[in-house]
């Protein structure tokens, strides 16, 4: 795991995720996708507008599904996302997994829905 000093924050929460659905509600989050793209496609850490991009980079209908289709968005929204987005880059980076492509924003290609599946309740995504 990345550390403070490597530009990871830790948790926004004391109790991660440890259930496999909550897991398959992270992995449907709008900015671990961008992360997760950004990141197996060699771009630099971008989280600071991340609502922006949301919000660019995901097709309405998408949005609607997601609950996502709001125009303001709390403090608490903006770190949940920057959390998601440095979480999907760990998904390629520490974990390694890849994919084709993300054709449905809301809907994670099978390498990330196995991996949250299948991790032990013991270790959170």
């Amino acid at each position: 795991m990345l550390t403070v000093e490597q530009g990871f924050q830790g948790p926004l929460s004391p109790d991660p995720a440890r259930d496999p659905m909550q897991r398959l509600r992270i992995v449907s989050h709008p900015a671990l996708r961008l992360g997760f793209l950004d990141a197996q496609n060699g771009r630099p850490l971008d989280h600071d507008n991340i609502i922006k991009r949301i919000m660019a980079e995901t097709p309405p209908t998408a949005l609607k599904r997601l609950g996502w289709d709001r125009e303001l968005f709390s403090q608490k929204d903006v770190e949940k996302s920057q959390y998601r987005y440095e979480e999907g880059r760990l998904l390629v980076i520490k974990y390694g997994l890849r994919c084709k492509g993300w054709n449905h924003p809301d809907y994670p290609p099978a390498a990330v829905r196995k991996f949250a599946l299948n991790r032990p309740d013991q270790e959170p995504l």
